[in-house]
């Protein structure tokens, strides 16, 4: 069985993450927010080492010779959502500022990973289910699920104002990463491409 976006494989996956989702929610609805919080952050912990692993295992293997390290430090918006996910479950409140962080996990946080499971890289087309390529499906699952998760839980309250601002941070955030990029490009790698902002996708 190989996975493709919108094939079957992809579509049992989504649903075991929404199983996994929904199972999540009946068990801790009724906790207190402390042990909501220890869960969260474990699993936030997880979904971050999972990513980095994948990572780091990909740019060492020598069969993808064009993953480096350039081109995948964390600051893919996808990647500095995983590691944003755990203060957003740690830090305690519901401060002015802390809303507008959560919230642009919840909104172009969730969107963004999504858009990234129905048209990833090349390299995750046609690849078999049960290979190290999955985990690119998985860890992107987890990103959709911890960012609606801070909603279904209780630790954010959206509002129309907040996912407004929430666009601001994200496209001020692609700003600040340009000329990064730039120098990255112009210095290291010229097929360095973060936020995805210049040709076609190269991750």
């Amino acid at each position: 069985m190989k996975m493709n976006p919108l094939s079957l494989s992809w579509f049992l996956l989504l649903l075991a993450t929404l199983a996994f989702g929904v199972a999540l929610y009946f068990w801790l609805r009724d906790k207190p927010m402390e042990y909501k919080r220890k869960v969260m952050i474990g699993l936030a912990f997880g979904l971050w080492a999972m990513s980095t692993i994948f990572t780091l295992q990909r740019v060492a293997d020598p069969r993808y010779a064009e993953f480096t390290i350039t081109q995948n430090l964390p600051l893919h918006f996808c990647s500095m959502v995983q590691f944003m996910l755990i203060p957003a479950y740690w830090l305690r409140g519901s401060s002015k500022w802390l809303q507008s962080f959560r919230a642009l996990l919840f909104y172009p946080g969730a969107v963004a990973a999504f858009m990234a499971l129905l048209a990833p890289a090349q390299e995750y087309l046609n690849q078999p289910l049960f290979s190290m390529n999955t985990l690119f499906y998985f860890i992107h699952l987890g990103n959709v699920l911890l960012c609606l998760m801070l909603v279904v839980l209780g630790f954010h309250t959206p509002t129309i104002r907040g996912a407004l601002g929430s666009l601001v941070t994200f496209f001020a955030i692609g700003l600040l990463v340009s000329p990064i990029t730039l120098a990255i490009r112009h210095f290291i790698d010229p097929a360095a491409n973060y936020y995805f902002k210049i040709g076609r996708a190269v991750q």
